[in-house]
């Protein structure tokens, strides 16, 4: 198991309205990319989101855009 991450801005600050939305975005992205293990979550790039492999770690994925 993963936990995910998501950030804005050059501050990286995380916005909650945002991340909401955003996990939404990852969750019908690993259905319509048949992503079957965790390494190929690292390819989700939806709206402006990018991952972020220095903020990351293997417990949590973190996905910024600016």
């Amino acid at each position: 198991m993963v936990a995910i991450d998501f950030r804005e801005g050059e501050a990286q600050k995380f916005v909650s309205f945002h991340a909401k939305k955003a996990r939404g975005m990852v969750a019908r992205w690993l259905v319509e990319h048949r992503v079957d293990d965790i390494e190929g979550i690292k390819g989700f790039d939806s709206d402006g989101y990018a991952y972020d492999a220095a903020g990351s770690s293997d417990a949590q994925f973190r996905f910024v855009r600016k």
